[in-house]
């Protein structure tokens, strides 16, 4: 009985390990080539509920809001705008352009699951 008990609280262990894990993933710019958004070379990008993609830099340990949604309820959770470390975009048509973020969001809104 003890051998059964014992192993379904490490089956369990490890179910919510990774129900933890799944919703972060580290990123940097290597994993984006030219197309990498940010001036910090890396991070960890995350799914917040309900929707709200974040990403924490590996260089300070700040986290920022990177969609509307984590933008909506950055100030009650200690996020920062991502603005500061959105990169300009090196050849825009007009002043003022970011590289698009669209596949950070993407990626992170695929980390939220079901």
């Amino acid at each position: 009985m003890r051998v059964i008990v014992a192993s379904l609280v490490a089956v369990a262990a490890l179910g919510l390990t990774a129900c933890g894990a799944s919703n972060e993933r580290s990123v940097s710019r290597a994993d984006y080539g030219n197309a990498w958004p940010l001036t910090v070379e890396s991070g960890t990008l995350r799914c917040e509920e309900p929707g709200a993609v974040t990403f924490t830099s590996d260089e300070d340990g700040t986290t920022y809001s990177v969609n509307g949604t984590a933008e909506g309820i950055a100030e009650a959770s200690g996020w920062q705008n991502i603005r500061p470390i959105w990169a300009d975009d090196p050849n825009p048509t007009m002043e003022g352009l970011k590289i698009s973020i669209g596949p950070l969001i993407d990626d992170g809104l695929a980390l939220c699951g079901d």
